[in-house]
């Protein structure tokens, strides 16, 4: 989970959708 958040701060709007999956998953 904390992995998520260290995503949407370094990959920006990529990362915003990294985090809806896995927070669909």
């Amino acid at each position: 989970m904390e992995n998520i958040d260290v995503f949407i701060v370094g990959g920006g709007i990529n990362g915003t959708a990294i985090a809806a999956d896995a927070a669909g998953r």
